[in-house]
């Protein structure tokens, strides 16, 4: 064997052993779409550069999952997905994307998981989420949303988690979690609420898990119902543990003192009741006796 073919068998085992150190896919560098290493039977569509600007218009038709997580990505134009009919999971964190339009996810009804953690989203329009029938998994923390709208969610049945933290929420309007009567997971935490209604939560089967909420001072007392469901584990603390927190105080951190102990106002409307048929019958003897 001369040093020519020596030298070629030995760059061809190099490049073999770092295939398998690193687990490099040929095809995945070649080309625009390759199978999931750990899930052959699933194909992915593999991002090329790392500074993509727009959504492609060639993903396959036939990907289950798609990938295009960390690039610079602003917009998500009508329609471009309208073709991934089988898609399930689809990953576009980490990304500049600003608003969400009713037809940027148009076709994907089997999709069951979206992640649009980590983008600049402040807008989203009312029907952005209507076709996402299937979906069960959505990210939309660490983002710019204010507002959550009161049809942000409609059609959303079969969701199960939903994370919202590391926003700018201070309003969610009334009615805005109603339509999810699958919801077994929400976060809140690290945004701008000044309280929590009880009201907002009235249509989610229990027990579900909520995220790190901290509140002001002075608004501790209106919180008691959520600290009276903790205690009871109809609603659990997923993180079990209390966030720290900078301007007030975890909801799992409220003491005593400024709510009163569950069940206790049943007690105090008993007693009440008791007092004013007490106080009916000696003012009935009273008047009795006068005449």
């Amino acid at each position: 064997m001369d040093m020519s073919s020596k030298a070629t068998n030995a760059a061809t085992f190099s490049i073999l052993f770092l295939s398998v150190i690193f687990n490099v896919d040929s095809a995945c560098t070649k080309e625009k779409y390759c199978v999931n290493t750990y899930e052959p039977s699933l194909l992915s569509f593999g991002r090329i550069y790392w500074d993509l600007t727009q959504v492609p218009r060639d993903i396959p038709a036939e990907s289950l999952s798609v990938c295009l997580k960390q690039n610079v990505i602003t917009a998500i134009p009508d329609g471009v997905f309208s073709h991934l009919l089988r898609c399930q999971r689809l990953d576009l964190s980490y990304n500049h994307i600003s608003s969400l339009r009713n037809l940027s996810f148009k076709g994907l009804v089997l999709l069951k998981y979206l992640d649009l953690g980590n983008n600049y989203v402040s807008f989203v329009e009312a029907k952005a989420f209507e076709e996402l029938e299937s979906l069960q998994t959505l990210n939309l923390g660490n983002n710019c949303l204010s507002t959550i709208s009161q049809r942000i969610f409609k059609g959303l049945k079969h969701l199960r988690r939903l994370y919202l933290e590391n926003n700018k929420i201070s309003n969610i309007e009334k009615g805005a979690f109603f339509p999810l009567n699958s919801l077994q997971v929400v976060s809140l935490g690290s945004n701008k609420l000044e309280t929590l209604d009880p009201n907002m939560f009235v249509n989610l089967l229990r027990p579900f898990y909520f995220g790190s909420f901290c509140a002001r001072s002075h608004v501790w007392e209106s919180l008691c119902w959520l600290r009276d469901e903790l205690i009871h584990g109809s609603i659990y603390n997923f993180e079990n543990v209390a966030p720290v927190c900078q301007t007030g105080i975890s909801v799992v951190q409220i003491h005593s003192s400024f709510c009163s102990p569950p069940g206790v106002y049943f007690v105090k409307l008993e007693l009440l009741h008791s007092t004013f048929l007490l106080s009916l019958f000696a003012l009935i003897c009273l008047q009795m006796n006068i005449g």
